[in-house]
């Protein structure tokens, strides 16, 4: 997404640019120190931490926001709306995937679809999720309503869905790997006092939710 104007925030509340890896393989691929550029004379430009692997088929966040104070996964270079280049890099720097785009519209997403092997399209963003399962015309016209409280919380959370589509409450941390997938209730009870402090995110289709665990 390089247009993130309220979509999802990343683990500061802030709305910013993201990238989204998708491991389509049956097995975890160790992607330490692999690189990800938007500048074709800059392979390097930014390194994926040591110890980063994606389970199998599953997905991983990288916020493209200049800011690597904020956390490993900050990259140190912004997406361009109105039109660039992104490239991956295995460690001998071969290009493993690479993309361009123009202009793109505001709280969508640019992925493959289908999912992970597709053209790209510009469709409602999937944010850790399958590009399969959500377009522009579903996301603007099948509104989700989803309410989390206490928000912050230290040992429980009640979480409430209204979806027509009954669609599942999945819940992701800060750096957008899945920690859980529930069944589609319109009620839920969640207990917290287990899970690391910090930041996570319940998304139910294309409605996503902060949720902050303190202890």
């Amino acid at each position: 997404m390089a247009s993130n104007a309220s979509a999802v925030a990343d683990n500061f509340g802030e709305f910013d640019d993201w990238i989204e890896l998708y491991n389509k393989s049956n097995s975890p691929i160790d992607i330490s120190g692999y690189f990800l550029t938007d500048n074709p004379v800059n392979l390097d430009k930014w390194t994926i931490p040591a110890g980063t692997i994606i389970p199998a088929n599953d997905y991983l966040i990288i916020w493209a926001d200049e800011d690597s104070s904020q956390g490993p996964y900050h990259a140190n270079f912004k997406l361009s709306g109105s039109g660039e280049l992104l490239m991956l890099l295995d460690p001998s720097e071969s290009i493993v995937d690479s993309t361009s785009w123009g202009q793109q519209t505001t709280n969508a997403g640019y992925a493959r679809v289908p999912n992970g092997t597709g053209a790209f399209v510009i469709q409602g963003h999937t944010f850790s999720a399958n590009n399969n399962s959500v377009g522009v015309e579903e996301n603007l016209s099948i509104p989700v309503q989803l309410s989390l409280y206490p928000n912050p919380t230290s040992s429980t959370v009640q979480i409430q869905v209204a979806d027509d589509e009954q669609r599942d409450i999945e819940i992701y941390n800060a750096v957008g790997q899945k920690v859980d997938r529930l069944g589609y209730t319109t009620f839920l009870s969640i207990n917290t006092e287990q899970w690391p402090a910090g930041i996570y995110y319940v998304r139910v289709g294309e409605a996503a939710k902060k949720l902050i665990v303190r202890h």
